[in-house]
């Protein structure tokens, strides 16, 4: 899951849970009514503060269900202790049913959230139910028309083999919502996708009517931005990784701001002559000549 799709994961099951959430939640029969998001926060009276990512309760106070949502990005062995006592301390705390749900995009994340937690007591063990690249739809045709569902999708699925046609359908739906939804998920949308896909549609962009002048070409570009953004940073890191160990006696505290005017290319070539240059003095001065020649 790249860095910046948690809050776009939680903004979809928090303001959508209806389309984002319930179609792939078949073990839960949630009550009519209204849905509210409540405090996630399942402190007790111990010092160790625990928060859930997410709590809404379906129906009423009085018949709800209330459903914790947890976004995960890599395994962490705490939540065998931590996600039990959300139920318990949220179950209590407003008497209502309660059940857990892991969203995650990673399939290893999703096998390692399915295991069973024993709570040591014969019998009692919590199982939790996991949203993950299995239940969330691979297939373009299940999502159609469907803005929240289908960008779920593309965030899970955008770098398989299906992820152009994902990313189409989900952009197409988004221009059925309103302009706050577009802004916060097509520039997510665009970074879901492998470079390939989003040179694709970029073409579509200028060779189809339907997407000239829309929302689609305002926040494609946008997404591309970030996207450059996010592989200069990775570029630099890896430059900064490789010179440490090439050049360990030797500080790069300036490196960033001797990269900052960079280009991807620029970087992409600076990196092989980490291991062509003689020493540290040597980098320096390739780099110097690298950056200036643009």
């Amino acid at each position: 899951m790249h860095p910046t799709e948690h809050e776009p994961l939680i903004g979809l099951v928090r303001d959508h849970p209806r389309s984002a959430l319930l179609p792939l939640l078949p073990e839960i029969q949630v009550p009519p009514g209204p849905i509210a998001a409540l405090a996630a926060d399942a402190t007790t009276v111990t010092p160790t503060e625990r928060r859930a990512d997410l709590v809404l309760r379906f129906g009423t106070p009085q018949t709800g269900q209330m459903v914790i949502v947890e976004v995960q990005s890599q395994r962490d062995e705490s939540k065998s202790w931590t996600w039990p006592a959300y139920l318990a301390t949220l179950r209590d705390r407003h008497r209502t049913p309660a059940a857990l749900v892991v969203l995650t995009l990673d399939p290893t994340v999703e096998r390692w959230a399915e295991r069973k937690v024993e709570l040591g007591h014969p019998g009692l063990a919590l199982r939790p139910i996991v949203i993950g690249p299995k239940r969330i739809p691979d297939d373009p045709t299940k999502v159609e028309g469907d803005p929240y569902l289908s960008v779920l999708s593309v965030l899970c699925h955008g770098r398989g083999p299906r992820g152009e046609a994902l990313a189409i359908a989900a952009l197409d739906a988004l221009q059925t919502v309103d302009e706050a939804d577009r802004r916060e998920y097509a520039p997510a949308i665009v970074r879901s996708v492998d470079l390939p896909v989003r040179t694709l549609l970029e073409k579509l962009m200028t060779t189809q009517e339907s997407y000239k002048g829309t929302f689609f070409e305002t926040w494609l570009d946008q997404g591309r931005q970030e996207g450059r953004q996010e592989g200069w940073e990775t570029m630099v890191h890896t430059i900064g990784t490789l010179l440490a160990q090439r050049f360990p006696n030797e500080r790069w505290d300036d490196l960033r701001e001797v990269l900052k005017d960079a280009s991807l290319e620029q970087l992409s070539v600076a990196t092989t002559r980490v291991f062509q240059v003689a020493d540290a003095a040597g980098f320096r001065s390739e780099l110097q000549t690298l950056i200036a020649g643009h």
